[in-house]
Order: structure tokens, then C-alpha cells, then sequence
């Protein structure tokens, strides 16, 4: 705080939050709904804070051998369940907690921001089903008739 004004966090830092929670996103939403909360529909300070703690909480193990182990699970995990790569493990090594695929660790830099935002794929129109109240069918062939 300076001045009396509470200020956001750096754009960096909360893009590399909000990368990890995507790229873990079935532990990170599972967390938050398990705690009550459902993220998409927070507002983006209080879900980015949220995801600060998980992020934290996630990192903070016991001991070298229990990241490891997270890791190997993770590994499986996300490759058998999500065919993705789990890439924020650490490495079995004698050295402390060094993130294994992370070059400049888990929060990026700023020269590798996204370039160009993801472009979608632009669908074609479907018309609304039109619907004929006086009719057994209302709703013609696309949906079946209403029970009773």
C-alpha cells in the first residue's frame, strides 16, 4: 500500500498464476469447488487470490520426497486422464525444489507474453427452432414432444 492505495499485482505475475491454474486446472478447480467456491464466477481479483494461495499451498510440502512423489502422480495423472503434459514437477535430484521443465521458473518473464490472443473459429448462424403451441410436437422434429 502506498498512499493509502492498494495496488494489483503485476501483469506478470498474475499471468504466470493464472497459466499454472489452467495448466492445472481439473486440481485447481477441484480444489476451489471442494472449499465451496466456484472460480468462474468470482470476481478476477478474488479468483487471481484464490489461485495465489492454491499456487502457494501447492508448493509447500513436507519434504523433497513428497514433491517427488507429487510429480510422479501428477505425470501419470495428467498424462493417462488428460493427455497433457504435467510440466511444473520437480526434478529428482539432490538439489531443492528445482522445477524440471520451467526454465525461468513458474511465473515466466515478461518477454514471453502471448504475442497474438487465441482467435476462435467463427461458427454459422442456427436459427432458433420455431414453435407451434397448438400442436402435439410444439417443438417439430428437434425435440421431442413434452411429457404428459
Amino acid at each position: 500500500m502506498a498512499s493509502g492505495r492498494v495496488f494489483g499485482p503485476p501483469s506478470v505475475g498474475a499471468r504466470g498464476l493464472l497459466e499454472w491454474a489452467v495448466d492445472l486446472w481439473p486440481y485447481v478447480n477441484g480444489k476451489a469447488t471442494l472449499g465451496g467456491l466456484d472460480l468462474l464466477t468470482m470476481k478476477a481479483p478474488d479468483a487471481l487470490d484464490v489461485i495465489h494461495v492454491f499456487f502457494e499451498e501447492d508448493l509447500l510440502d513436507e519434504s523433497k520426497e513428497a514433491m517427488e512423489a507429487k510429480t510422479r502422480v501428477r505425470k501419470m495423472i495428467y498424462r493417462q486422464l488428460y493427455k497433457k503434459t504435467y510440466k511444473y514437477g520437480v526434478a529428482s535430484s539432490d538439489q531443492s525444489y528445482n522445477y524440471s521443465t520451467a526454465s525461468d521458473g513458474y511465473l515466466g518473464e515478461e518477454d514471453d507474453a502471448i504475442e497474438e490472443p487465441v482467435k476462435f473459429a467463427k461458427k454459422d448462424y442456427i436459427p432458433p427452432t420455431e414453435i407451434n403451441p397448438n400442436s402435439s410436437n410444439p417443438f417439430g422434429k428437434s425435440v421431442e414432444p413434452p411429457l404428459g
